[in-house]
């Protein structure tokens, strides 16, 4: 993952002056060390008690200061804030390790944990809340993470009834079969005119904001691919993704070790049939540039520049967000070849998969996909020539069409020959 060390140091520096906050109670280190360095041996110890599966994140920020990797002024006047940060350190190291979620540092007051707003307002099951009392801290850290929304979803979790698959009188019915000839990007963006937007939270991959018209897709995939291919059981069962999974049966709304598996499984095979297994989805992200110079652009237009908060407003959410030229060379490979070169993905990958065996965690996101784009009817010759959901009727409509256009227009010129013969004959 060459693109971690990059992405984190970006997110340390965009976090602002804040870190001064959280850094001031750490060990002297010498002046010229980059604030990446001053957090290295935390992030190390942090990594390290994740592994142990610990109970909360106050646990966490005891063993630091046991350990003596931060010091904390137990009888200073201002210690309730030295806690505070203490454990604003621990909550954001955990969001980086985990991408579970991106911490918002300093934009709420130092006694609120918050997490960035990643779907643009829109409140999804996994993003249900973007803030907490510092005293969730306290909490298991499932219950703690739990009160932000389902970041790790478990099988078969839906939020509500319009997400169980089942169609109502006035909604087309919705197969149980994902077939990527008949579902993927380049159709939801030609027929249903959906945005993409890239996220760098796992949590909110699939995520469809329907009124916006977005879908929010996981730019990392290479980070699921390191957590599903660890070194062995044991270090797959400690990584810090796992440590934040529940123990079996204590809750139905957070996913087990072997569903978080599962979950990083189903979001590599989205990307093939999204955009992968099929010529147009492949030509469709080719389009989407990812660099430093862009800012945003829709799918199939150029990448445009210093957009305007107003044009921003007008035009609504939009496509591509990315910072400081940091790409996922898995994404590309994903999305814009044919036969990927990775194994154990193509094993998994189906010319139609069962939403109930394939993606028993991302069904219900699937399924409202599916069930939105089945609602949507070409409106455009464009439209209507791209919409290949059936291909039957697809070949019968177009072949129907250019066999009567063709006789109307032989028609037309026996009328026109016919007409040239009586003028001449007169």
């Amino acid at each position: 993952m060459e693109w971690y060390t990059p992405w984190l140091q970006m997110q340390i520096r965009d976090s602002g002056l804040s870190w001064l906050t959280l850094l001031e109670f750490l060990d002297e280190v010498e002046s010229d060390q980059s604030q990446l360095e001053k957090l290295c041996s935390v992030w190390v110890e942090v990594a390290k008690y994740l592994h142990d599966s610990p109970a909360s994140i106050d646990d966490i920020v005891k063993r630091l200061c046991l350990e003596g990797t931060i010091k904390m002024d137990m009888e200073a006047s201002d210690k309730d804030r030295q806690m505070e940060a203490a454990r604003s350190l621990v909550f954001a190291l955990i969001g980086w390790q985990t991408l579970l979620y991106l911490p918002d540092i300093g934009s709420t007051p130092s006694s609120i944990l918050a997490i960035d707003n990643d779907t643009d307002g829109y409140q999804c099951a996994s993003r249900l809340s973007l803030k907490q009392e510092h005293s969730m801290c306290r909490r298991p850290l499932v219950e703690c993470l739990n009160g932000f929304g389902v970041l790790l979803p478990p099988s078969g979790f839906v939020l509500d009834s319009s997400d169980t698959g089942q169609a109502s009188s006035t909604s087309p019915a919705v197969s149980r079969t994902i077939e990527p000839s008949s579902f993927n990007a380049f159709l939801l963006s030609s027929v249903t005119k959906t945005r993409i937007k890239w996220v760098e939270s796992l949590s909110c991959h699939l995520e469809f904001d329907e009124g916006a018209n977005v879908l929010f897709l996981f730019r990392f995939p290479s980070f699921c691919a390191m957590n599903l291919l660890g070194q062995g059981a044991h270090e797959k069962t400690r990584s810090p993704l796992r440590a934040c999974a529940k123990s079996i049966g204590k809750s139905n709304q957070w996913a087990t070790v072997d569903e978080v598996d599962q979950l990083l499984l189903e979001i590599l095979i989205s990307y093939r049939f999204l955009f992968g297994q099929t010529k147009q989805g492949r030509q469709l992200y080719r389009k989407i540039k990812l660099s430093s110079e862009c800012t945003s652009a829709d799918i199939g237009e150029p990448v445009k520049k210093d957009v305007s908060s107003s044009d921003a407003q007008k035009t609504g959410p939009r496509l591509g967000y990315c910072s400081a030229n940091i790409e996922d060379p898995l994404l590309t490979d994903l999305c814009s070849r044919k036969h990927c070169n990775y194994s154990f993905v193509l094993d998994n990958q189906r010319d139609a998969y069962d939403t109930g065996r394939d993606l028993v965690i991302l069904k219900s996101r699937v399924v409202n996909l599916q069930r939105y784009l089945s609602q949507k009817k070409p409106r455009t010759w464009r439209e209507l020539w791209h919409d290949k959901r059936d291909s039957a009727q697809w070949f019968t409509f177009w072949a129907v069409l250019m066999i009567g256009g063709l006789g109307v227009v032989l028609a037309f010129m026996q009328v026109v020959l016919q007409a040239i013969e009586l003028g001449i004959t007169r």
